[in-house]
Parts: C-alpha cells; sequence; structure tokens
C-alpha cells in the first residue's frame, strides 16, 4: 500500500504550477496513476505513458506562463494545440486502462479472445506513448 502511494506521488507531482487550461489533463493523468498503482497489466507502460504527460503539461504550464508575460499568440496556439492533443491521447489511454481494470479472467481458463486483446492493448499503450514522444504535436524533446 505504502509503494502504491508513493508510486502515485512520483507519477502526480509537478515541477510546474497547474494551471486551470489544464486541469481536465491533471485528472486524467491522477486517474491513469490510479489505475497504473492497481494495474496487473502494462503497469510499467502506463507509468512510461504517465510520466511522459507529466513532462508536456509541465511544458504547457511554461508556454502559459511565457504567453502571459510577452502575449504572443504563436505560444497562445501552440500550447492550446497542445493541450488538445494532450487531452485526446490521454483519454485513449484512460478508455484502454479503464478495460484492461474492467476485465476478470478465470486463471483456469485460457481465453485466446482474452490474449489477443491483451495484445491490441499493448500496442495501443505502445502507440500511445509514442505519439506523447512526438516533438511535431508536442514541441517537446525527450529530456523536458
Amino acid at each position: 500500500m505504502a509503494q502504491n502511494r508513493m508510486l502515485y506521488t512520483e507519477l502526480t507531482t509537478f515541477r510546474t504550477v497547474p494551471s486551470p487550461a489544464t486541469t481536465q489533463i491533471i485528472s486524467v493523468i491522477q486517474r491513469l496513476a490510479i489505475d497504473a498503482c492497481k494495474s496487473r497489466r502494462f503497469t510499467q507502460g502506463v507509468c512510461l505513458l504517465i510520466a511522459r504527460a507529466r513532462d508536456i503539461c509541465d511544458h504547457i504550464h511554461d508556454l502559459i506562463n511565457e504567453f502571459q508575460q510577452s502575449r504572443d499568440l504563436d505560444v497562445f496556439d501552440r500550447y492550446t494545440q497542445m493541450i488538445e492533443n494532450l487531452e485526446e491521447r490521454l483519454f485513449e489511454a484512460l478508455f484502454l486502462t479503464r478495460m484492461e481494470m474492467g476485465e476478470t479472467i478465470d486463471a483456469e481458463i485460457v481465453n485466446p479472445r482474452v490474449i489477443s486483446c491483451w495484445a491490441e492493448n499493448r500496442n495501443l499503450l505502445q502507440d500511445i506513448i509514442s505519439d506523447l514522444h512526438s516533438e511535431e504535436d508536442f514541441g517537446v524533446s525527450d529530456d523536458a
């Protein structure tokens, strides 16, 4: 239980002060972190996804602060597009983790459909993580 709490705290601690514009993103990240702490499958992948999403969210906060000081509309356009892209990918990830959490599997039964679903879900999770590393959509290097 203490490990789960530490993992949750690590995943949901932002380096920047949150903005009202990212409230929904932060809520989804927190929900994903709860799912990651309870999950038996894809835990590492979900944690990687959350960490990347948190870093992108921190970058969005930096852009919001930059816009508030400069009033540069290009900065505004960049961070609003990033919010839209990140929300879209996070909702896909949340749907995936919710599906995974809802499945109950009898250990005695090997169901090929369920095994196939796991593989598809793992691939979807990998796609989401790859998308979050897209500099074209998020403009954040992996070092952020």
